[in-house]
């Protein structure tokens, strides 16, 4: 009776759980080509209580000063998320100069005031559940 409780009332207790926190670390491995750029991001993912976690999938749309220039994501894998420990991730990354003027736009002026921001969504399973979080961070 006490298994069936807690199976029962498991969804309310794993949507009060704390999502998985993404901060940006480093680019690395770019390279420039006629078509854009492509890089690896390393980004720490740390869940912040609640039981540990796999992260399965992660996808991300790059944009560029408010426009959209790019994709990320991380396809089928299994990355362990321990409790309250941070996990170094290498995403691979692509923006795009067919995104058209924002692209051209912000590479052509020189300027280091870039606004660079990844949104997207994390997919991940818990023991019974699985959960999925949203993201947005500037990188």
């Amino acid at each position: 009776m006490n298994l069936l409780l807690c199976l029962l009332t498991a969804p309310a207790h794993a949507a009060e759980d704390p999502p998985v926190t993404v901060e940006f670390i480093e680019y690395k491995d770019t390279q420039l080509s006629m078509k854009g750029a492509s890089f690896v991001a390393v980004v720490s993912l740390t869940r912040t209580g609640g039981l540990p976690m796999t992260l399965t999938d992660m996808d991300a749309t790059l944009m560029l000063n408010g426009q959209p220039v790019g994709t990320s994501m991380i396809q089928d894998e299994r990355i362990k998320l321990p409790k309250n420990q941070a996990v170094l991730v290498e995403i691979p990354a692509t923006i795009s100069l067919a995104a058209g003027p924002a692209v051209l736009q912000a590479f052509g002026t020189g300027s280091d005031d870039l606004d660079l921001r990844a949104e997207g969504t994390i997919q991940a399973k818990g023991l019974i559940f699985k959960h999925s979080f949203e993201f947005d961070r500037d990188l």
